[in-house]
């Protein structure tokens, strides 16, 4: 087989319930990479909060943000970010506050939480999730982003998988990620091809979550975890265990020696 390049969401995919990769897993992606294939995260999370998870893995690059920040592991180089001003950030932020207490902003490398009484420094943003929102605000919330992300040039990238579902009306804890209108994963995946000179054919996107489609569409074979929402499976070429099951390293094992 000839090596394939791997885009793999973290959350809900390569990562289990308890945000650690399993022996097996790590096994298979050991055993991958000696074979020749590029295994390459691409997450909706920070760089600073997911690293820690994947370190062990030693991966060559990663995907951050939604696609708006990609890092070179090996050379310590970025090599692409999508930033949102800092008057955008400072916008959406105060046009928001009445309905959640907390925010967590991404800037590249580092990461951090924002309470509601700070005025932060806000220059190099790549993406702001509100959260610590009960149901209703969130429904208020989202209501209100459709015009104000048109306003800005931003969009929602994500939110909680369950986030229309009555059952979780209670909860406290909904979130909404956010980055510039020109961001995606897809678009993440399509820049880090073009820079390393990857081929569509030899591509594959692992995934479990609406923000994951716009990363298969930019790949060749599309996988979906057991766990993932109907919408991912009906786009899936093959569909795996679910995260707490291993189901990267049941894609990964079913690899030929190269």
């Amino acid at each position: 087989m000839k090596p394939k390049t791997i885009f793999c969401d973290l959350d809900e995919t390569l990562l289990n319930d308890e945000k650690v990769i399993t022996p097996r897993t790590l096994a298979a992606i050991k055993r991958s990479q000696s074979l020749g294939h590029i295994i390459i995260p691409c997450t909706g999370s920070s760089y600073q909060q997911q690293f820690p998870r994947c370190k062990d893995a030693d991966f060559d690059y990663m995907i951050t943000s939604n696609g708006a920040f990609i890092y070179d592991l090996k050379n310590n180089t970025v090599i692409h970010q999508n930033i949102m001003t800092p008057e955008t950030s400072k916008q959406f932020i105060k046009d928001t506050r009445n309905y959640c207490t907390d925010y967590f902003i991404h800037t590249g490398l580092t990461s951090f939480h924002l309470a509601k009484t700070e005025k932060p420094n806000l220059n190099g943003v790549t993406q702001i999730i509100p959260h610590k929102i009960n149901y209703e605000n969130a429904l208020a919330l989202y209501e209100l982003m459709q015009t104000l992300n048109k306003k800005l040039g931003l969009r929602i990238a994500n939110t909680n998988l369950h986030f229309d579902e009555p059952s979780h009306a209670k909860s406290d804890d909904f979130a909404f990620d956010i980055i510039n209108e020109s961001a995606s994963k897809g678009l993440g995946v399509l820049k880090l091809m073009q820079a390393l000179g990857i081929d569509k054919k030899d591509t594959v996107a692992i995934g479990d979550g609406l923000n994951d489609i716009a990363m298969f569409e930019q790949v060749n074979y599309k996988v979906a975890m057991g766990n993932a929402l109907d919408k991912v499976k009906a786009q899936a070429d093959r569909i795996v265990a679910s995260n707490n099951h291993d189901g990267v390293a049941e894609y990964l094992e079913s690899f030929s020696e190269v």
